[in-house]
């Protein structure tokens, strides 16, 4: 398991959530989806995703659909924000 360390705390991040969905996007929507941890630094709530899975589940798959609605119904899912100024999550 890594060791995550918050800069600015600097104390040691604790994982916060397991199985947490990134879905990342292409110019014509969402393509990916991938498994991560959510961690959290103990002492300013900062969080971050690591510990992605090594494969993640592409938009051709049958499932796709049926996740991305699993990790929105359980509050589990990140969006990448397809805006370098946008504030989406």
């Amino acid at each position: 398991m890594p060791k995550l360390v918050c800069v600015k705390c600097r104390v040691i991040m604790k994982v916060k959530k397991n199985g947490v969905g990134f879905l990342e996007y292409t110019e014509t929507g969402p393509y990916k989806l991938t498994a991560s941890d959510k961690w959290e630094c103990p002492k300013c709530s900062f969080e971050i995703l690591a510990g992605f899975a090594e494969e993640g589940l592409h938009s051709t798959n049958g499932n796709f659909d049926r996740l991305i609605i699993y990790h929105i119904d359980n509050n589990t899912l990140v969006r990448e924000a397809t805006d370098v100024n946008s504030n989406s999550k």
